[in-house]
């Protein structure tokens, strides 16, 4: 079972999900 892996995609996942709160309020 690779950590690191599954903290790679949530810290993709993240940033994808903090960038579209972002887009919203600039919006």
């Amino acid at each position: 079972r690779d950590i690191g892996f599954y903290l790679l995609i949530y810290k993709k996942k993240l940033r994808n999900f903090l960038r579209r709160i972002k887009g919203k309020e600039k919006r």
